[in-house]
C-alpha cells in the first residue's frame, strides 16, 4: 500500500550523491521495532508463565476430579497417569488412579495398588483401607471376609481416628454381626 504523495515529506536537500529527495521517516515509526520487541516478550512470558509444571499439575488434578465427578474414567485414568509420571509415591493420586480403574471394571489392577497402599498387616494410608474394606465388604459377607474388611478399617482408625467413612462401614459390619460398639 502506497502513501498519499501529500503524507510523504521530503527535505530540500537531495542525499548525497543521489539525485532524489531524501524522504523523512516519523518519529514514532522509529521506535516500532521497540515496541514489536516489547509485545513479543510480553507474549512469551505469558505462554512461559501458563507452562509452569505446577500449573500444568493443577490443570491435570482439576481434569481428573471433573472426570471422576462425570464418571469419565477413562479421561481420569490418563490424568492420574500422568500425574503419577511427576510423582510415583503420591498416594491421594495412587489412590485416585485405583478408583479409575474400578470405575473402568480392573478391579485386578485396581485391588493390586489397594494393596500396595493400605497392606492389611500396617498402618498404610487410610482412605485406600477405607476404599479397599467398602470393596470387600461389596463382594462378599461371609465371616472371614467380614473380618478383613474390619481388620483394613481398624488400620484406617489407627491412622486416622477421625474418619467417619471408617467409622460407618465399622458399624455396619457390627450390625450384620449383631455386635455392639
Amino acid at each position: 500500500m502506497t502513501r498519499p504523495a501529500s503524507r510523504i515529506r521530503r527535505t530540500s536537500e537531495p542525499a548525497a550523491g543521489a539525485g532524489r529527495p531524501r524522504l523523512r521517516v516519523p518519529r514514532w515509526a522509529a521506535a516500532m521495532p521497540a515496541l514489536a520487541m516489547i509485545v513479543v516478550m510480553l507474549l512469551l512470558g505469558v505462554a512461559g508463565w501458563s507452562q509452569r509444571p505446577d500449573r500444568i499439575e493443577a490443570r491435570y488434578r482439576q481434569t481428573a476430579d471433573a472426570a471422576m465427578a462425570a464418571e469419565d474414567f477413562r479421561t481420569a485414568r490418563v490424568c492420574y497417569e500422568r500425574l503419577l509420571q511427576a510423582s510415583p509415591t503420591d498416594k491421594p493420586l495412587l489412590l485416585g488412579l485405583a478408583r479409575t480403574l474400578l470405575g473402568l471394571g480392573q478391579s485386578a489392577e485396581a485391588a493390586q495398588l489397594l494393596q500396595g497402599l493400605a497392606p492389611a498387616d500396617a498402618p498404610g494410608y487410610a482412605p485406600a483401607h477405607v476404599l479397599l474394606a467398602e470393596q470387600i465388604l461389596n463382594a462378599s459377607t461371609d465371616p472371614q471376609t467380614l473380618q478383613l474388611a474390619e481388620a483394613h478399617l481398624h488400620r484406617a482408625l489407627e491412622a486416622d481416628p477421625h474418619n467417619v467413612d471408617a467409622r460407618a462401614l465399622l458399624a455396619r459390619i457390627y450390625a450384620n454381626t449383631g455386635r455392639s460398639l
